[in-house]
């Protein structure tokens, strides 16, 4: 299954509190999805994927890291224009370098 980081950020927006929609993904996806969260270190939680079942996970909170990383992609507009830059460029990138990407547009954004 691909990566997908939309989905990604609205995990990490709801395991935050906001109500956020998941019903345009399947639950094989947003399963996989939480296991890659806490694979990943943004969130705290636990696998919980059975035999022969689709991966699953259950999110208990989001770490230190997950809390940087929401903060940087919350802005809806600064999220889609990186998304769709980083898109122009080079196709996709890994969590590590659109953080960092989302971070340097929102420095950018406060005169940094």
């Amino acid at each position: 299954m691909k990566r997908d980081m939309e989905l990604i950020r609205a995990l990490l927006l709801r395991t935050e509190g906001a109500e956020v929609d998941l019903s345009g993904w399947t639950a094989e996806q947003v399963g996989y999805h939480k296991v890659l969260l806490i694979e990943s270190g943004l969130v705290r939680g636990e696998e919980t994927t059975t035999m022969g079942g689709p991966p699953d996970g259950f999110i208990l909170s989001l770490t230190w890291e997950g809390h940087d990383f929401i903060d940087a992609a919350r802005d809806e507009s600064l999220w889609k224009g990186a998304l769709q830059q980083i898109g122009e460029k080079v196709g996709t990138v890994s969590l590590g370098i659109l953080a960092d990407f989302l971070k340097m547009k929102a420095r950018e954004q406060l005169g940094m």
